[in-house]
């Protein structure tokens, strides 16, 4: 998901039981600068969603990325600009 400032709702979610992962918060130093690139940096935050996971579990994460006071209100679109 791409919230508005990834840092607090990382911080929301694992109050609630969810281990969102801020990935990749550094770059290449030596690389070029690509807008997309830093903006995918700001704002990736990574779900836990894998095989092992039961319908319960996805549910029970879905519900709380939903209570996260203003966590929707501040996605991003793909497109980059606030949805």
């Amino acid at each position: 998901v791409l919230p508005q400032d990834k840092a607090p709702a990382a911080r929301a979610l694992g109050a609630r039981g969810v281990d969102a992962v801020q990935f990749w918060n550094e770059g290449d130093p030596a690389a070029p600068p690509f807008p997309a690139a830093r903006f995918l940096r700001d704002h990736v935050l990574e779900l836990p969603l894998h095989q092992d996971l039961s319908p319960a579990h996805i549910e029970y994460v879905a519900e709380q990325v939903l209570s996260v006071p203003g966590f929707l209100r501040g996605i991003h679109s793909s497109q980059g600009g606030l949805q």
